[in-house]
Parts: C-alpha cells; sequence; structure tokens
C-alpha cells in the first residue's frame, strides 16, 4: 500500500500535532461532501489531481476552521490515491498510535480513532471501485497496526448529528467491515 506523506503533497506545515491515544479504537469513515469529480487518467495526473484535494482540505480546516493542521488522518482520492492527512499520522499509525485530530466533533474520538475521509459526495452513489478498494486496502492495514477489528469502523453520523459520510456510503459499512476483515486476514496471512 503507497501513502503519499503531507511532505510529497507539499502541505503546510502543521502549527502543532500531539499524540492522542497510545493505541487506537477504530476508524470513522467521513466523505469529504465536495464535487464527484472524474480522476486523473494516469497515476500522475491522480496524484497531482488528490494533492490539490488535500491542500483545499487542509486550506479549509488550518484557515477557515483556525484548526493546526488538516482534520482527518488520512485522505483517499476517487481515484484511489491515499495520502497523509495530519502531518505525522503515518508515523504514528505504523505503530498502531493516532494523533489528536479534529474530525469526528467529539475531542474524545479526535484523540483515540483514526478518521478517513474519502473524496466526494456519497448520499447517492457509492464510491468509485479504485476509491473502494484503496479505501478498504488502508482500513485493513489501520486495523492491523492499531491491534482493532474492523466491526470498529463507523460512520461519522455514528458520532455527531451529520450527513456524513453520506446515505448511501452509510448503508454499506457493513459490506465495507467485511471487506476489510477478508483484507486483513490476507496480510495476516503473508
Amino acid at each position: 500500500m503507497r501513502v503519499f506523506s503531507t511532505t510529497e503533497w507539499r502541505a503546510v506545515p502543521a502549527r502543532t500535532n500531539r499524540l492522542g491515544r497510545k493505541w487506537a479504537l477504530g476508524i470513522v469513515i467521513h466523505h469529504t461532501a465536495g464535487p464527484n469529480s472524474v480522476p486523473g487518467e494516469t497515476l500522475a495526473q491522480e496524484i497531482s489531481r488528490a494533492g490539490g484535494v488535500a491542500r483545499e482540505i487542509q486550506y479549509q480546516h488550518q484557515k477557515k476552521q483556525y484548526w493546526v493542521d488538516t482534520g482527518y488522518h488520512f485522505i483517499v482520492s476517487r481515484g484511489g490515491v491515499i495520502l497523509e492527512g495530519r502531518t505525522g499520522s503515518l508515523a504514528a499509525a505504523w505503530q498502531g498510535l493516532v494523533l489528536h485530530a479534529a474530525h469526528a466533533g467529539s475531542n474524545k474520538v479526535n484523540a483515540s480513532w483514526w478518521g478517513v475521509v474519502l473524496e466526494g459526495t456519497y448520499t447517492e452513489v457509492l464510491p468509485p471501485e479504485a476509491q473502494w478498494e484503496a479505501a478498504v486496502d488502508l482500513c485493513a492495514h489501520l486495523s492491523l497496526w492499531g491491534l482493532t477489528r474492523p466491526e470498529k469502523i463507523r460512520g461519522h453520523r455514528d458520532f455527531k448529528a451529520t450527513e456524513c459520510p453520506g446515505q448511501r456510503l452509510y448503508d454499506v459499512l457493513e459490506r465495507f467491515r467485511a471487506e476489510v476483515r477478508a483484507a486483513k486476514l490476507r496480510l495476516l496471512a503473508r
């Protein structure tokens, strides 16, 4: 699995970051509620486009919300590119740790659950196959690194009154969890 770091997508430096909980309790799935844009035709184009999406998210969170960095730990583009959202999230995740973030509307959840956002709006449609598969792979790795069960994958609305991650995506979270479970078992069998 390839995750592009904040350095690679040219993030603005975080003002500060702090460790949340030592071990992750689970994963919160979000959607950006932005346009369902067409992914880049080549991998290079998609990486470039995804970096632009990540920079826009970070700008909104830092300049409009006044947060120290991107609120989410990871961003998954519509073309299946995975990016580190909050600076230091990938290094922390490899150790099963969670950086305190700003994604769930709950300080307790922000400090102990990873936030994974899928680019797009999923109120009526499902994510494209490449994005779905990348999100499954990312969540399988996070579940393995953090010693959490795929059953601990929840939608944002489970923690806050919101439409996020969109009704259509929320309706298939059980299928998503099952695919993460199977992917995690494949990783363990390696």
